[in-house]
């Protein structure tokens, strides 16, 4: 939900009347070519992690923002692979669902705490 403060220029980087909050259109993406590259949509204000290209995602953890960015504004330009079944995600967080969730090949994990092993 954006302040109604803060605006979304035309293209570059702009930001409320204080220019706290910054954002970044279409026009000022620069190629992704690297993971890491992804932090330069993320912002900062407040003790809080946005991302500055819609700023409908906060987040104290920058893996978080980070994860959001690739997967609602750069979906397909990295290609995740499951340790365990080979199978390809093309954002992160579809990874990381998978391997909680549905991954097949993954090994079990029995007991709790630091007392689980590893079922093959």
């Amino acid at each position: 939900v954006m302040d109604p403060n803060m605006s979304q220029g035309s293209g570059g980087v702009d930001g409320n009347k204080d220019n706290d909050i910054k954002f970044l259109t279409s026009e000022a993406q620069a190629d992704i070519k690297e993971w890491s590259d992804l932090d330069m949509y993320v912002g900062s204000f407040n003790g809080e992690l946005y991302c500055m290209l819609c700023a409908h995602f906060k987040h104290k953890g920058r893996a978080q923002v980070r994860n959001h960015v690739e997967a609602r504004h750069f979906k397909g330009t990295f290609t995740h692979i499951c340790k365990h079944c080979k199978e390809a995600f093309n954002c992160k967080m579809s990874l990381n669902n998978h391997m909680g969730r549905e991954c097949k090949m993954k090994p079990k994990r029995v007991g709790l705490g630091m007392n689980s092993i590893k079922i093959e």
